[in-house]
């Protein structure tokens, strides 16, 4: 797959428009002969989906891209459609699903594997804690403003704690 990107040179803050093709980049900066971008592909992710027809979310991995993966559960005679929470990008996505499961496994529903009976706020807040806070990419509004309200409830009330 190609991509055109355009944007401002990081180093010299000129506009620029690359390609890109999967890992590898196309062009650089006219002004300053730098590469303009720095970008990394990761090996998967680790996706946190909902059903409106499921109690709780899935949570789960997938190396190809999160729209893929769910044409893929939406064509299994579910009832429902599955929609995107959020999706945290993952060098190591077996490794990393793993933290998660092993996180959320108070929450697990029955012996499903990858079903949480939990909120989507509370999987994502979980799981971002699970994998050293690394930062989830959203497709929820909603359950993003939620999820930086707890954290900064969480601040407020570290700090308290901590007497500042």
């Amino acid at each position: 797959m190609l991509y055109e990107i355009k944007g401002i040179c990081i180093n010299c803050a000129e506009e620029y428009k690359i390609i890109i093709s999967d890992s590898d980049t196309f062009g650089i900066c006219p002004d300053c002969g730098q590469q303009p971008i720095k970008f990394k592909k990761f090996n998967g992710m680790i996706y946190v989906i909902s059903n409106p027809n499921q109690r709780g979310v899935k949570v789960g991995l997938t190396s190809k891209d999160i729209d893929t993966r769910l044409k893929s559960l939406n064509t299994t005679g579910v009832n429902g459609k599955f929609s995107k929470i959020a999706v945290f990008p993952s060098d190591r996505p077996q490794i990393d699903e793993k933290k998660a499961h092993d996180k959320l496994k108070k929450s697990r529903m029955y012996d499903l594997k990858e079903f949480f009976d939990i909120t989507p706020t509370k999987a994502v807040l979980d799981i971002f804690r699970a994998l050293n806070r690394r930062e989830p990419i959203f497709y929820d509004k909603e359950v993003e403003k939620e999820f930086n309200a707890e954290l900064e409830k969480a601040r407020k009330k570290m700090q308290k704690n901590l007497g500042n």
